[in-house]
C-alpha cells in the first residue's frame, strides 16, 4: 500500500503512467516533425517558400503514406500538441480514482476549455 498523497499530487502510480505517456509522445512527435523535415529538403522545398496545405484530417493517413511531407509535420505537430493534453486527461482520471474531486473537476475543466477552443477555432476556418 503506498503512502498517503499530498493534495493536489497524482497518485505514484499515475505520474509513472504520465512520465511515459510523456516521453513516448515527445520521442513520436519529433519522429514525424523529423521524417516531415528530412521529405521536405529531399523534395527541395523550403517552408519559407510557398504556402503551406491546410490540415486535411480525411486525407491525413493516404497522404502519410505517400510520404507528403506536410502530412508528417502535421502529424508531428498533432502529437506534439495532443501530449500535454493526454497528460491532463491522465492525471484527471488518476485524480478522479483517487477520489480528489477538485483536482479531478479542475482537469475536466482544463479539458473542457481546451476542446471549446478546438471547437471554435475549427468553427472559424
Amino acid at each position: 500500500m503506498s503512502g498517503p498523497v499530498s493534495p493536489g499530487a497524482a497518485p505514484a502510480g499515475v505520474e509513472a503512467r504520465i512520465a511515459r505517456l510523456l516521453t513516448l509522445g515527445t520521442r513520436v512527435g519529433i519522429g514525424l516533425l523529423a521524417v516531415g523535415s528530412l521529405l521536405l529538403v529531399a523534395g527541395g522545398a523550403s517552408p519559407l517558400g510557398r504556402s503551406w496545405p491546410r490540415l486535411d484530417p480525411a486525407a491525413l493517413l493516404a497522404d502519410l503514406v505517400a510520404l507528403r511531407a506536410a502530412a508528417w509535420l502535421w502529424a508531428g505537430l498533432i502529437v506534439m500538441l495532443s501530449t500535454p493534453l493526454l497528460r491532463v486527461a491522465t492525471a484527471t482520471l488518476g485524480f478522479a480514482r483517487a477520489g480528489e474531486r477538485r483536482m479531478a473537476a479542475l482537469g475536466a475543466a482544463v479539458l473542457l476549455v481546451v476542446a471549446l477552443a478546438v471547437a471554435a477555432g475549427m468553427a472559424a476556418g
